[in-house]
């Protein structure tokens, strides 16, 4: 890929003939409710309860992670709001009440770790606790653990599985 191409003209599949994700074919999330085997489809374990959309707020410094995380949550049916720092972030929550928190911990100015304490002090006011994602290319036990201790729900290494992310994010909806 040259320099001058850039990952909102590739659109998905040529982010993944790239390489710039991992992709395979959508697994089919059964609705288990559901008799009609004809093909995929999506799972309701990503909508709310009402049926509407789940909301998915993902936080990234790189444009080009929050479009291609963006993409695949949308083609899952989520709603996602994005913000590319911890200022936007705190923005975006005073608006938009999420589902799922998928924050990046690496990020100039402040990073996830530092986001997620903000965040987790300012629901422990509102006596609330929205289910949160550290993605970060550390993958060693100690920084899982860290994570965790920070006071994240899941940990997604770098580079994002879509599968495991979507399949991550569905059980933390469902378990709401």
């Amino acid at each position: 890929m040259n320099k001058l191409t850039t990952t909102a003209s590739l659109g998905l599949a040529g982010m993944v003939a790239t390489g710039l994700i991992a992709w395979q074919a959508p697994v089919a999330f059964a609705d288990h409710g559901s008799d009609d085997s004809s093909g995929p489809h999506h799972s309701k374990a990503f909508k709310r309860d009402d049926d509407s959309h789940a909301v998915v707020t993902t936080v990234d410094d790189d444009d080009d992670n929050l479009q291609v995380l963006s993409a695949v949550l949308s083609d899952r049916q989520a709603y996602v709001e994005t913000a590319n720092s911890a200022q936007a972030t705190y923005e975006l929550l005073d608006r938009f009440n999420p589902d799922v928190l998928v924050l990046d911990l690496e990020m100039p100015e402040e990073d996830g770790f530092s986001l997620i304490a903000q965040i987790r002090e300012r629901e422990e006011a509102l006596g609330t606790k929205k289910p949160a994602i550290a993605l970060t290319g550390h993958v060693r036990v100690e920084d899982r653990v860290r994570a965790l201790s920070a006071g994240f729900d899941m940990f997604v290494p770098k580079p994002v599985e879509a599968d495991e992310l979507v399949a991550t994010i569905i059980s933390l909806v469902s378990s709401k």
